[in-house]
């Protein structure tokens, strides 16, 4: 296997988690709020990019194209299955109700995660090879 699924869900977690700590010590400290789509997405970009270096690390050779995308699909389900995990936590312990609008922003995060898992993995991975050398 190319990527580490546990790997790739804890830091995908743990820059989420990170994230909404650093947002929210900025809202504290200036009262302005920087909440944005970005806390959702950038996780996982980081998460990809790593298992990418990782695997270049390893000095493994190059996978291929079909191997990335099979990867890229599998990060894409953990991802968002961790997001809608997330939004369903929100929105009970919030009282809300599940809206058209929050799907249709989980279908929409799914499948640029989908893209972004694989240009991300590419690019990690392009970068750790060249750490490798």
């Amino acid at each position: 296997m190319i990527w580490s699924p546990a790997r790739y869900a804890a830091t995908f977690v743990l820059t989420a988690l990170g994230a909404i700590i650093l947002i929210a010590l900025v809202i504290m400290a200036t009262g302005i709020n920087l909440g944005s789509a970005a806390v959702q997405f950038i996780p996982a970009i980081f998460a990809a990019m790593i298992e990418g270096q990782r695997y270049a690390k390893s000095g493994a050779d190059a996978p291929s194209g079909p191997a990335m995308w099979r990867a890229a699909a599998a990060m894409t389900g953990i991802a968002t299955g961790l997001l809608m995990l997330w939004t369903w936590t929100q929105l009970t312990l919030g009282g809300l109700a599940i809206t058209g609008t929050m799907l249709v922003q989980v279908v929409a995060l799914g499948i640029l995660y989908f893209f972004a898992n694989r240009w991300f993995f590419q690019m990690g991975y392009n970068a750790g090879s060249k750490r490798a050398r």
